[in-house]
């Protein structure tokens, strides 16, 4: 069986370097996703500085588009719901 490809030790260095560091970027990218979530009406009220209650009607309200609820799993988007939370914040002070 011949060689499919001849590759220099540089040449493999450079490609073995280039994918350990896509591979730690996409890593880091997915770590920062996921580090953009709350979990449960706790994660909601320490988001938001408020109680278990209040952040149950936030979620039941306003907040509605910014969580994702599978059976007793509660998951909020962290920048959906504080944009979410100004606007409504800002919808509020204008009455």
């Amino acid at each position: 069986m011949e060689p499919v490809i001849i590759v220099s030790p540089k040449d493999l260095e450079a490609l073995v370097k280039n994918a350990v560091e896509k591979a730690l970027e996409a890593r880091d990218r997915r770590e920062e996703e996921a580090s953009e979530q709350v979990f449960g009406l706790q994660g909601i009220a320490d988001l938001f500085g408020c109680s278990k209650i209040t952040a149950l009607k936030y979620k039941q309200t306003f907040l509605a588009p910014a969580v994702k609820q599978r059976g007793r799993k509660i998951v909020t988007d962290v920048k959906q719901a504080k944009r979410l939370f100004a606007l409504h914040a800002d919808k509020n002070s204008t009455l």
